[in-house]
């Protein structure tokens, strides 16, 4: 399993989960933000407390509310897509064959603008390698599962 396979598949987990808390609660999100304050406000005094949760933690788990997860999940999904589409340039050895009818001037022209495209693509490589700059953005993507039994150190 590669890096975005891994990634793909936690974002799908996520978004499951989430979705099924929307199920779950009917479809209303605000259900979740409702609770908290009824738990939280007076003249109820139940509050997140004396369940074990503070008012931090409490405001914590209504943030991460299933709405704002699967949102989360469509912006990793773009991340991971955007990374996908990015060119990759690959060395290409310049190609010396000059067109059919160019002259001397049109020749050395030409062969001049291979040369500069192939020491531009060696400099590329050296300086970027071969994989896209947004490669080490889908190994910080990954950082939050590497508790996961598929993850790779090697993604650290």
């Amino acid at each position: 399993m590669n890096l975005t396979e891994f990634l793909e598949e936690r974002i799908a987990e996520e978004a499951a989960m989430a979705q099924a808390a929307i199920d779950d609660d009917s479809g209303q999100d605000g259900g979740f933000e409702d609770k908290f304050n009824e738990l939280t406000r007076p003249p109820s005094g139940v509050g997140f407390a004396q369940g074990g949760f503070g008012d931090a933690c409490a405001r914590m788990i209504v943030w991460n509310t299933p709405r704002r997860v699967l949102a989360e999940c469509e912006a990793k999904r773009r991340i991971i897509e955007w990374h996908q589409s990015w060119p990759v340039l690959a060395e290409k050895p310049p190609e010396w064959e000059v067109p059919a009818g160019h002259d001397d001037l049109s020749s050395m022209t030409f062969r001049m603008s291979q040369e500069i495209a192939w020491m531009t693509q060696r400099e590329y490589v050296a300086r970027f390698g071969d994989q896209p700059p947004t490669a080490p953005i889908l190994k910080f993507l990954a950082v939050p599962y590497k508790d996961h039994p598929d993850f790779n150190p090697a993604w650290s």
